[in-house]
């Protein structure tokens, strides 16, 4: 056998030599098996899958049962839509009256305590 040497960097020397000790084998052994294993990887190209050719087999397999699912879909988009913003609606009033009501109390309590009210000054003309 032809021996070489060859320069690794200490995170490369350190991962040879833990998996030599976690598989038993020598620091020789690892790299001719990787050098084996190499041009296998390589030679392996990834081939772009398109999501057609993945479903192309399932397509056309169903039936709706009649209730034509194409169309309309503008029309229920738009109440999913609308629906969605009477929720949000609905949230933020809540959560903005409840904002009022402590804004309301605080500026009570504070009345009570210094014994003013607070107005806006008008600017002279």
């Amino acid at each position: 056998m032809a021996t070489i040497a060859v320069r690794l960097d200490p995170e490369s020397e350190e991962a040879l030599t833990r998996v030599a000790r976690e598989t038993g084998q020598t620091k020789s052994e690892i790299v001719r098996e990787a050098l084996i294993q190499l041009p296998r990887r390589k030679s392996r190209k990834k081939v772009a899958v398109r999501p057609y050719d993945l479903m192309k087999s399932a397509i056309g397999c169903w039936n709706s049962g009649g209730l034509n699912l194409s169309e309309r879909t503008g029309d229920k988009f738009y109440e999913m839509l609308v629906e969605d913003r009477k929720r949000s609606y609905e949230r933020n009033r809540e959560y903005y009256d409840g904002l009022t009501r402590e804004l309301h109390s605080y500026d009570a309590g504070r009345r009570r305590t210094t014994g003013r009210t607070y107005r806006r000054q008008r600017s002279k003309p």
